[in-house]
């Protein structure tokens, strides 16, 4: 059997966009200078909305914490959420609502502090189109981010119906229509198309009944297993944000427009002043509103708000997405009391429906277990670790036995699946013990809880084309589903035995990182569906083949991915055979 350190350094090279399951550790993130390395993620280009940021930095507060602080700025792929858990940055922002829907997807984010006490996105339209209040969206199209809790929100609270056309990020349709309305930050457009000369009209998202803060977050495991990092980086953070309000933020604005030349001095100042107008930043202090506080009974709201109109994939507790210092004694109980983190998400999935039901690390050791020596890494010996197979978790959890096809999801959007026969031929276990210790516990002390909650490996890679694949770590669910419902959206391309062989390799090699149309079969590490590799097979068969042969001479940003020299002739055709039938 291929070393596990081995096989899972080849599977991370697969793709181009990694997602793993928390943030680098403290002993990874030491910079030369001996403070503690920490990075942050904007959602945007530099502007005003992040001066205080900008401003702990220029003025050397994060320095004084201990912090040696990057801040790289976002843009409209700027996937912050992602970057955050996989461990390419320690903290970014965001609404807190956002925050809140991750967490029911099986993000684990934490919220550590407000940047807004009012988060400033609104909705922008011209005053000559008799827009006065919410209610006069009615029937309106509005250009928005395509899945954003607030119109479905708007909707509910005002009984009204609104058509969605995704954001552009730009004004140019807004300046030629006097109808158009869209999504608009209100420290930011505005302001642009009062000087292209139209007559902006603008409607404060928190005044329609929903509230969501302007937040910064990490992960839940940072927030536990380096607290005193968090708190640093927070303390310095709010002491930016005060100065950059109230103060000089003469640096701060240099590094912005350093960063971002779209920022000029007479852009940043109109920003500035419509955070001081709205108290957006320091919020109003008679109602208990304070720079950098988050309000856990709003928090609460936002949680019920957001299970009301079904946008909850699970639910949420507030332990969960809330830092402790915000929350009561009674709240703030030990996260693996409340909700284990050792535990597994047991999915069921038929006729489109998903149901799922959480696995306590207690009930798993109750099945058969075994001990055996196997291979991690951040060990030079292999370790006795006590696993326990998939097949006798399905046989204790599965309600259905009819499913007959499993997929192992994890932390950093990879998937492996395994067929009834892989599951009785190959024999796939879950490390559930190592050394004696839990196996989140073990992953902590040795610096690398990313790999957790579970690791799965094989017992026996026998007639497997890429084994690699049937490695997960960082596994939190197990989704049960039938092979044909998996498949269906495939089930008319493998029409002749070539075809067969290639929606296998395609089944256990890209299938882990490229998403398919149903959103359940693949993984979505890589950017690219299973539609546009159908198509550069189609119509760019040298591409194809190149990338396969040569990934990052044939194209720069495919540089983690491996070069498949262990795929003959026949396997390329038997792919290429299976991708060309897709319709």
């Amino acid at each position: 059997m291929i070393p596990f350190t081995q096989i899972r350094l080849s599977a991370l090279m697969l793709v181009c966009a990694l997602f793993t399951a928390c943030s680098p550790t403290r002993e990874e993130s030491q910079s030369l200078s001996g403070l503690t390395k920490v990075v942050l993620q904007t959602d945007w280009f530099a502007q005003p909305e992040h001066g205080g940021f900008y401003q702990a930095l220029a003025k050397g507060y994060y320095e004084e914490a201990g912090l040696d602080v990057e801040i790289v700025p976002g843009g409209p792929n700027a996937m912050t959420k992602q970057k955050v858990s996989q461990g390419k940055a320690h903290f970014s922002f965001e609404r807190s609502d956002q925050v809140i829907v991750a967490a029911s997807n099986g993000i684990p984010l934490m919220m550590q502090g407000a940047i807004m006490q009012q988060d400033p996105q609104a909705i922008l339209f011209h005053k000559e189109s008799g827009i006065e209040d919410f209610q006069d969206l009615d029937g309106r199209t509005i250009m928005a981010i395509p899945g954003s809790t607030f119109v479905t929100i708007l909707e509910k609270n005002y009984g009204i119906t609104i058509d969605v056309i995704p954001m552009d990020f730009g004004t140019s349709r807004f300046l030629a229509d006097k109808n158009f309305i869209q999504q608009c930050f209100i420290t930011n457009e505005p302001y642009f198309v009062d000087k292209q000369g139209a007559n902006p009209g603008t409607l404060l998202l928190s005044d329609s009944g929903f509230q969501p803060y302007r937040v910064w977050y990490t992960t839940r495991r940072f927030a536990r297993t380096d607290p005193e990092v968090v708190q640093a980086f927070s303390a310095a953070t709010i002491r930016g944000w005060k100065e950059y309000i109230n103060g000089d933020r003469t640096e701060a604005d240099a590094l912005i427009m350093a960063s971002n030349p779209k920022q000029t001095p007479e852009l940043i100042a109109y920003s500035v002043e419509v955070m001081k107008k709205y108290n957006l930043v320091e919020g109003n202090p008679d109602a208990g509103e304070r720079m950098g506080h988050i309000d856990p009974e709003r928090i609460r709201k936002q949680i019920t708000q957001l299970s009301e109109i079904g946008m909850l994939e699970e639910s949420v507790g507030i332990d969960e997405v809330l830092g402790s210092q915000f929350l009561d004694t009674d709240d703030s109980k030990d996260e693996a009391t409340v909700r284990p983190n050792d535990s597994l998400k047991f999915s069921h999935f038929k006729n489109d429906i998903k149901r799922s039901k959480t696995i306590r690390y207690e009930e798993l050791l109750i099945l058969p277990t075994r001990q055996m020596q196997v291979s991690l890494p951040g060990s030079e010996e292999p370790q006795a670790a006590l696993i326990v197979y998939l097949t006798d978790v399905i046989t204790a959890f599965q309600e259905d036995p009819e499913l007959d096809f499993w997929l192992a999801n994890c932390g950093d959007r990879y998937q492996s699946n395994y067929t009834r026969q892989q599951i009785d031929s190959a024999k796939p276990y879950l490390i559930v013990k190592v050394a004696g210790q839990p196996l989140v516990t073990w992953l902590s002390t040795i610096g690398r809880p990313e790999l957790g909650p579970f690791i799965v490996n094989i017992e026996n890679d026998e007639g497997l084309l890429d084994p690699i694949h049937k490695y997960p770590w960082g596994t939190y669910e197990i989704v049960a589903l039938k092979q044909e419902e998996a498949l269906k959206d495939w089930a008319d391309s493998a029409r002749n035995k070539a075809q067969e062989a290639g929606l296998r390799i395609y089944l256990n090699a890209c299938s882990n990182c490229h998403i398919s149309g149903n959103g359940i079969m693949g993984g979505s590490m890589s950017t690219r569906p299973i539609t546009l590799i159908s198509i550069f097979s189609k119509q760019a068969e040298p591409y194809f083949r190149n990338i396969l042969k040569d990934p990052k001479g044939t194209n720069p940003l495919a540089e983690k991915m491996p070069a498949f020299d262990h795929y003959s002739e026949t396997d390329i055709s038997h792919l290429l055979s299976f991708l060309r039938s897709l319709r």
